[in-house]
């Protein structure tokens, strides 16, 4: 069976959206150096975060630029970021259909969130020390002795709604395109997604880092909002220190820019160099972060990370290569979803391993009982089903598959037998199922059976079901059944 329509229908969920973010206007901005006649206005609102961490009260300028990277309008648009870091201002009548460059700069009462694992030095200011130690920690806001950066994003176009985020890899992007002979479209979109796909694929300017010191915001983020969060809070932990101790974010930024500029990036810092920031001491720095936050990494994005670094090895360079589609706002909101779904396919086999952990902790087992538990693949194996009938949706024609060509993001999978198919059911949705699964894992054998459900073709909607229809595993030490098990996912617009 190849049911078509349904397949591109679900693997561009985000691209059949109703495009509030994608607004366009056939009416050209007025350059002929005519002023008799009147210059179309292109009404657009840039809108984001600023984080390294969070900044708060920081001022946020938009500037146009011309191709040869020089001023073209100084101010197209200002505002001031809230106590969530997040800003929204309207392009105004000076903006012209340019390059936008984005800057958040901190001012006399701008303050920032410490997201350094080991804190930010001794404080120097008047911010209160909600502790009274004399030092700025994890989560205690003050004031950033010198602190700038930007976003660079192509044209605007009328009536459209950009989200801009501002970061330390926004800003290590913009030095990449500006680097370039001519600043245009291709050249700001390619250094964009340089980075995006350097962290994963991570959307750097549309994924809105979290707060991560703080435990209920961090909560409510997506994988992504929090590794992004925790990528950005590396760069405080990695840069030297000024004379009280404190991040130095301008020697930090500029180390960052500088080495981007050529599109690489070192693997590892051998030398231990204040003057080399690696994608090695950022995975690891990123790492802290989470431990200090009490959070896990469930995109896999620093698994990834540190592969990328092991295949370059020590002194070598990692050279992300920009997407041939950089730029498409519709192929990086499908991009976006999918990475969605491989996330929960992460969690699934997560939280179902979690119970037999807790358990082993709360009564006095048998040494015998202790290892069965610490050997049970079952959850982790149905974790690792969900990603590979994922996998087999996306990149195949409906129809008959093999389980055992599955192969997870790292390189690896347990399966060594069953097949996966797809067929629809009387509610219009897709079940896509696995049968006679296989698998080898930490020195058991499982088999698994499932089926995932996925939701109606054409239903126009905020938030989307998907859920387990059923899954049977059953391992040398457990058997596993999970039935009717769903996740509810709220989305960020509609989608059909």
């Amino acid at each position: 069976m190849y049911i078509s329509n349904y397949k591109k229908t679900l693997l561009a969920i985000a691209i059949s959206a109703v495009l509030s973010a994608c607004g366009s206007s056939s009416d050209e901005p007025d350059t002929s150096g005519d002023t008799s006649g009147s210059t179309t206005t292109i009404d657009a609102t840039l809108s984001g975060t600023a984080s390294k961490g969070i900044i708060i009260n920081g001022q946020v300028v938009a500037s146009e630029l011309n191709p040869d990277k020089t001023v073209k309008n100084a101010n197209v648009g200002s505002a001031t970021t809230d106590d969530s870091g997040q800003y929204s201002l309207t392009l105004n009548d000076s903006y012209e259909g340019g390059a936008i460059k984005v800057t958040v700069s901190a001012i006399a009462d701008t303050t920032m969130v410490c997201d350094a694992a080991s804190g930010c030095g001794t404080r120097s200011d008047n911010v209160t020390d909600a502790n009274a130690n004399g030092m700025v920690d994890f989560g205690e806001q003050y004031k950033p002795a010198a602190l700038e950066m930007d976003a660079l994003l192509p044209a605007a176009d009328d009536s459209a709604s950009i989200s801009v985020q501002i970061t330390p890899f926004t800003h290590m992007a913009a030095a990449r395109a500006m680097s370039q002979a001519t600043l245009d479209d291709a050249a700001i979109n390619s250094a964009n997604s340089a980075v995006a796909n350097l962290l994963g694929g991570i959307d750097i300017l549309g994924t809105a880092p979290v707060d991560i010191t703080d435990p209920a915001r961090l909560g409510d983020a997506t994988a992504s909002e929090q590794i992004y969060a925790a990528l950005t809070a590396s760069i405080a932990e990695l840069a030297p220190d000024d004379s009280n101790g404190q991040p130095d974010f301008a020697a930090a930024l500029e180390v960052l820019s500088t080495d981007f500029e050529d599109g690489t990036m070192a693997a590892t810092d051998a030398a231990d160099s204040d003057s080399v920031i690696a994608l090695e001491e950022i995975v690891m720095a990123a790492s802290s972060v989470l431990q200090e936050a009490d959070a896990t990494d469930t995109s896999g994005v620093l698994n990834d990370l540190q592969q990328e670094v092991d295949v370059a090895g020590e002194g070598g360079e990692v050279t992300p290569t920009p997407s041939e589609n950089a730029g498409d706002s519709n192929v990086e909101k499908a991009k976006a979803f999918l990475a969605d779904l491989r996330t929960w396919g992460v969690t699934v086999g997560g939280q179902l391993d979690a119970p037999s952990a807790a358990f082993e902790q709360q009564i006095d087992l048998s040494e015998m009982a202790a290892d069965m538990i610490q050997e049970d693949s079952t959850g982790e194996v149905v974790g690792f089903g969900v990603m590979a009938l994922m996998d087999y949706f996306v990149s195949t024609p409906i129809g008959a598959g093999d389980l055992a060509d599955f192969v997870a993001d790292d390189g690896t999978s347990p399966f060594t037998a069953g097949t996966m198919s797809a067929s629809m059911n009387a509610d219009g949705g897709m079940e896509i199922s696995i049968n006679g699964g296989s698998a080898t894992l930490k020195g058991q054998t499982i088999s698994l059976d499932m089926t995932l459900l996925m939701p109606a073709d054409g239903a126009t909607s905020n938030s989307l079901s998907l859920g387990i229809v059923s899954a049977d595993a059953e391992g040398e030490y457990s058997h596993l059944e999970v039935t009717a098990g769903t996740i509810e996912v709220m989305l960020a617009g509609e989608y059909t």
